[in-house]
């Protein structure tokens, strides 16, 4: 059978479990029982941090495609990370005169985020927020 064959097989590459064990999570995978892949672990709030902080080409592809999913999940800390890109440019080329129109755009996103959080959301209300 195709699970004696796997189990034939992961044995020479070092798996110790039982032959029965191979042969009932097969069975899992016909019957489309078996439990989905583990999802990947959240980084913690310091390791999203520090890829919002440094430059993209020197994150690795991985990290990349992990971050460009948390941006997507929380659009926040995608305006978190525009701003802070857009201040790290205005200090590294010494565009001093630029800085009015950052402060300004930050606060005005402040303005947005302290609105939105003000609102009940249907998670904590068990209703939908409405949208002003």
């Amino acid at each position: 059978t195709k699970a004696a064959a796997l189990f034939r097989e992961i044995r020479e590459r070092g798996y110790r479990g039982s032959r029965v064990v191979v042969t009932k999570y097969i069975a899992t995978l016909r019957a489309g029982t078996a439990a989905p892949e583990p999802r990947q672990p959240i980084p913690s709030p310091r390791r999203i941090t520090t890829w919002i902080l440094r430059r993209l080409d020197t994150l690795t592809e991985s990290h990349r495609e992990q971050l460009d999913r948390i941006l997507d999940a929380c659009p926040d800390l995608a305006t978190a990370r525009d701003l802070a890109r857009e201040f790290s440019a205005i200090a590294r080329e010494r565009r001093g005169h630029d800085l009015r129109h950052w402060v300004a755009r930050a606060l005005a996103t402040r303005g947005r985020n302290r609105s939105r959080a003000s609102r009940p959301s249907s998670r904590t209300t068990g209703t939908p927020s409405s949208t002003a």
